[in-house]
C-alpha cells in the first residue's frame, strides 16, 4: 500500500527556490561570461590575421574578404549566445517569482499562527524550558523546518525581552569577534539548536532533572481539574527528566495519582503499558466528555432563553389586553354618567321619535287615500272609473265585485265614493271590514 507523499513545507520551499534561483544566476553569469569570451577570442583572431599579412606584400591591399561561411557562423553563435542569455533570464525571473511566492506564502503563515511567545530571562526556573516548549509549537503552526536558522532565529530575535534579550546580544556579539578572529565557534547563537542548548544551560536551574522531579512531584498533588492543562504540564516537565525506559513507570505512577477522581479510576482499571498511551487515553476522554457537556449546556441555554422568550411575551399579551380592558370600563363608565345624567333628555328624545314615527305611519296613510285614479279616467282617478279621486293601496281591482257577488253597477259607485266595496260604509276600506257583506245599494253621503 502506497503512503501519500507528505507535502513540503513552506519553509522548504522557499529554500528550494532561493536556491534554484541562485544556482539559475550562477549559470547565468557563466554562459555569459563564456560568450564573451568567445566573441574576444573571434575578434582577437581576426585581428591577428590581419596583422600577419606584409604591409607590402602583393594583394595586401586588395585582401580578400573573409570567408562567407565564417560570417555567418559566426552570427549563428551570437545569436545561439543572445538567445541562451535571454532564456537565462527568463528562467531567474521565474525563478524570483517562485521565490518570492514561497516567502509570501512562508510570511502568511508566521502572521497567522499569531504573535510568538515572550521570554524575558527569568534565571533559574521552568519557565526557558516553557518558553522553547512553546516556540517548538509556533514554528510547527508556522510550517518553518528546524533547519531553517535564518527565519527560526529572526523570530527568536523578536519574542526576546528585557534580559534574555541582552543576553541573546551579547552572545552575538562574543561569536562576531571571534569569528573575525579566526577562533572556532562550537556552538552558534545564530543556529536554532546551538541556541536551544546555549539558552538552557544559561537559564535553566542547575539540576534541571531533579528540578523537574520535584515539579513532577508537587503536579501530581495538586488540584487538577482541567486534565488538559495538567497533561500538559506534566508532559513538559517529563522531557526534562530522564528518558529512560526504567522512569516510565514512576512517572506514570504519578501522572495517574495527579488526575480527578473519575478519570483516576478509568486509567486504573484499564492498566495503561505507557505514560504516552495513558495520556493520549485521558486527553480523549476528557475532551468528549467536555464536548458532550458544552453541547448539554448549549442546549439548557437555548431552553431557558425560549422559556424567558415566552414568559416576556405573554406579560407584554396579558399587559395589552388589561390596557384593553381599561379602555372599555372606561367607555362604559362614560356612557353610564351621560345616560344617568341626562335621562330626562332621554326620554324626551325618545318621546320626539315616537311622535314622528307616528306622523310618517300617518303621512303614509293619507298617501294612499289619496293616491290617484288609473289610467283610463277622465280626471286621472282610479283605473276604469271615470272620475278622479284615489284609492289606498290595498285598492280595488277589476273583478272585485264580481268575486263579492256586487251588481256592477253597486261596485262602481262605491268605487267613486272611495266606500267599502264589501259593505257600502265610508272609513274603511274592505280590507280592514268587520261588517257583514252587502250587496245592494246604499245612499253614499
Amino acid at each position: 500500500m502506497s503512503s501519500t507523499p507528505k507535502k513540503p513545507s513552506a519553509a522548504a520551499e522557499t529554500r528550494a527556490a532561493r536556491a534554484a534561483a541562485r544556482a539559475n544566476k550562477v549559470a547565468m553569469d557563466a554562459a555569459a561570461a563564456a560568450a564573451a569570451e568567445q566573441q574576444a577570442n573571434a575578434a582577437a583572431a581576426a585581428a591577428a590575421a590581419v596583422a600577419a599579412a606584409p604591409a607590402g606584400a602583393p594583394g595586401a591591399a586588395n585582401a580578400p574578404a573573409p570567408d562567407a561561411n565564417a560570417l555567418m557562423l559566426q552570427m549563428l553563435q551570437q545569436s545561439a549566445a543572445a538567445n541562451a542569455a535571454l532564456v537565462a533570464e527568463q528562467q531567474q525571473q521565474r525563478l524570483e517569482r517562485a521565490e518570492q511566492a514561497a516567502a509570501a506564502r512562508q510570511l502568511q503563515l508566521v502572521q497567522n499562527a499569531g504573535p510568538p511567545p515572550r521570554f524575558h530571562g527569568e534565571v533559574d526556573s521552568m519557565k526557558a524550558w516553557t518558553w522553547l516548549e512553546s516556540m517548538k509549537k509556533f514554528f510547527e503552526q508556522a510550517e518553518l523546518d528546524e533547519d531553517d536558522d535564518e527565519e527560526r532565529m529572526k523570530i527568536v530575535a523578536g519574542a526576546l525581552k528585557d534580559g534574555a534579550w541582552a543576553w541573546f546580544a551579547a552572545a552575538r556579539a562574543a561569536e562576531e569577534r571571534a569569528v573575525a578572529a579566526g577562533e572556532a565557534v562550537p556552538l552558534s547563537i545564530n543556529k536554532w539548536r546551538d541556541f536551544v542548548k546555549l539558552l538552557t544551560k544559561h537559564y535553566l536551574p542547575v539540576n534541571a532533572e531533579q528540578h523537574a522531579w520535584s515539579r513532577l512531584g508537587a503536579l501530581s498533588k495538586g488540584n487538577n481539574s482541567n486534565v488538559t492543562d495538567y497533561t500538559e504540564k506534566f508532559n513538559a516537565l517529563c522531557a526534562l527528566t530522564n528518558q529512560g525506559a526504567d522512569s516510565d513507570t514512576p512517572k506514570l505512577v504519578m501522572y495517574r495519582a495527579g488526575l480527578p477522581s473519575y478519570y483516576l479510576e478509568k486509567c486504573i482499571s484499564n492498566n495503561y503499558a505507557t505514560l504516552q498511551t495513558a495520556m493520549e487515553a485521558m486527553l480523549l476522554l476528557y475532551n468528549s466528555k467536555h464536548a458532550a457537556r458544552s453541547a448539554a449546556n448549549e442546549e439548557h441555554k437555548h431552553r431557558e432563553d425560549k422559556h424567558r422568550d415566552d414568559k416576556h411575551r405573554h406579560k407584554n399579551h396579558a399587559q395589552h389586553n388589561h390596557t384593553e380592558a381599561d379602555t372599555d370600563d372606561s367607555d362604559d363608565e362614560r356612557d353610564h354618567a351621560a345616560s344617568s345624567s341626562g335621562g330626562s333628555s332621554s326620554a324626551a328624545r325618545i318621546a320626539k321619535l315616537e311622535a314622528q314615527l307616528s306622523a310618517m305611519v300617518a303621512a303614509s296613510s293619507s298617501n294612499s287615500h289619496n293616491r290617484g285614479g288609473g289610467r283610463g279616467g277622465r280626471g286621472g282617478g282610479a283605473r276604469g272609473g271615470r272620475g278622479g279621486g284615489t284609492f289606498p293601496s290595498e285598492g280595488y281591482k277589476r273583478g272585485d265585485g264580481e268575486r263579492l257577488n256586487i251588481p256592477e253597477d253597486v261596485a262602481k259607485k262605491r268605487l267613486r265614493a272611495n266606500a267599502c266595496m264589501k259593505c257600502g260604509e265610508k272609513g274603511h276600506y274592505k280590507n280592514e271590514c268587520k261588517n257583514a257583506l252587502n250587496t245592494k245599494d246604499v245612499p253614499l253621503n
